[in-house]
């Protein structure tokens, strides 16, 4: 068993497209940039045979900085939202499969 920490980004921008809601009401697109810097602890776990090696993680997962910001001045609005994502407590878990000649390289590159 090992005990892992880290930390980690999760970011992306997203660009929502213009629609139809399902009552038919018209829906405005916008695009949106979202930055999340977390810390994760937790154990992680070695199984191995000849044939292959399988890693699985899992812990705790907490945010230490959030931005989200709506681009809604773009499409008509007189200014843009910035957004205050939550700062919850979550899990995470990972699992990773090697076969072959994957099992001989080293755990950790």
């Amino acid at each position: 068993m090992d005990l892992l920490g880290g930390l980690g980004v999760d970011t992306w921008t997203r660009d929502l497209q213009n629609g139809v809601t399902a009552d038919g009401s018209v829906a405005q697109g916008y695009q949106e940039n979202y930055f999340i810097l977390y810390g994760k602890l937790g154990p992680g776990f070695l199984f191995q045979s000849e044939a292959r090696r399988a890693y699985l993680q899992f812990g705790l997962k907490y945010p230490l900085y959030t931005y989200e910001r709506a681009y809604l001045s773009n499409i008509g609005f007189d200014s843009d939202v910035d957004l205050s994502p939550g700062k919850q407590l979550s899990g995470y878990a990972k699992w990773q499969m090697n076969w072959g000649r994957e099992t001989d390289k080293p755990r950790l590159e």
